[in-house]
């Protein structure tokens, strides 16, 4: 009985230290890694979109928003004006989550739809999301239709999803656009 009691001491003594020092190196990494990942998607939305400044995710205060909106961002003119409303979507598709980029000007009118994770997808034909064009740039959020990838109706949907919650939440925000600035 005294053994056991020791070997469950020393288990528990290790896992307090291990628990310790896991805490202390993630102490360090996690804010050299979430910089990266800022990063990343700083480089993301300059690739696809051409605007002058980007805000950092504004997801959080948007607590009412729709579950496949994964984050928000503000692009700003050079004037430090709000130009347009950058979406992070993310829905299932055929075999996984598709991610989007949806951005919508200022004036309600789409701008750009990009996909930019579909790994999950039948390789040739729901990765054609990849490079497809929806149809919707220029388009208004209050009168759009959208195209699809014949034989890839899952992954199509996917993106589609996106584009309709993206729509929906610069709908109810639209009013609040000209009192965000970048500073």
């Amino acid at each position: 009985m005294n053994r056991t009691l020791k070997y469950t001491l020393f288990l528990l003594i290790m896992g307090i230290v291990a628990g310790g020092l896991l805490a202390l190196v993630n102490s360090f990494t996690a804010p050299i890694i979430e910089e990266r990942q800022r990063q990343a998607v700083m480089e993301a939305l300059g690739e696809h979109f051409d605007y002058q400044d980007y805000s950092l995710d504004k997801a959080n205060e948007y607590p009412e928003r729709n579950k496949n909106i994964l984050a928000i961002y503000f692009a700003f003119d050079s004037e430090g004006k709000v130009a347009a409303v950058i979406y992070q979507t993310s829905a299932k598709g055929y075999g996984g989550q598709i991610v989007s980029l949806i951005g919508i000007k200022a004036d309600g009118s789409f701008d750009n739809v990009v996909v930019v994770e579909a790994s999950g997808e039948t390789k040739g034909l729901g990765t054609q999301v990849l490079d497809f064009d929806f149809g919707v740039n220029n388009e208004s959020v209050n009168d759009y239709s959208y195209n699809s990838i014949s034989g890839a109706t899952v992954s199509s949907e996917a993106v589609h999803i996106g584009i309709d919650v993206a729509a929906a939440h610069f709908k109810s925000i639209q009013g609040t656009l000209g009192g965000i600035t970048n500073e």
